[in-house]
């Protein structure tokens, strides 16, 4: 590597956060999937790769990178799980995103963000493992 490589690299005390988040996240996957076991639904938890907000034609993107094929185009409602705090890394906020396709069983999608007002978790850009982005909107929230 050369004194000119500009690229991001993590410091170590960056790397102990981002692993303090990855397990933290892992556990708040556990605990969800293990709600909807018991209120008797299944669910698969997808590993999440990279998880971003992007800005795209004026609009907030929530981006996430996904450890799959699937065609993320298939999805056809997304619910979203009231925000909590990221307790391992302040102003920092966690949901889980829960998609649906014509399956009967949910996507668990982790999703880890900046707590920003201007963020309304609307606008959602999902990338398998090909590259193949799918772009979707949540037209309406309703409190369940």
């Amino acid at each position: 590597m050369s004194n000119n490589d500009n690229s991001p690299h993590l410091n170590s005390e960056d790397f102990v956060i981002e692993s303090n988040v990855a397990n933290w996240i892992a556990d708040q996957v556990k605990n969800e999937t293990k709600r909807l076991k018991n209120n008797g639904a299944n669910s698969i938890p997808l590993p999440v790769k990279n998880m971003a907000i992007i800005k795209k034609n004026g609009d907030i993107l929530n981006r996430i990178e996904i450890n799959t094929g699937m065609d993320f185009n298939k999805i056809q409602q997304i619910l979203i799980s009231d925000p909590i705090d990221c307790v391992v890394k302040p102003g920092y906020k966690y949901i889980n995103v829960l998609c649906f396709t014509d399956k009967p069983i949910p996507i668990i999608l982790p999703y880890v963000y900046i707590n920003d007002e201007s963020n309304k978790l609307s606008d959602w850009l999902f990338v398998n493992n090909f590259q193949v982005e799918a772009q979707h909107k949540i037209e309406n929230f309703q409190q369940i």
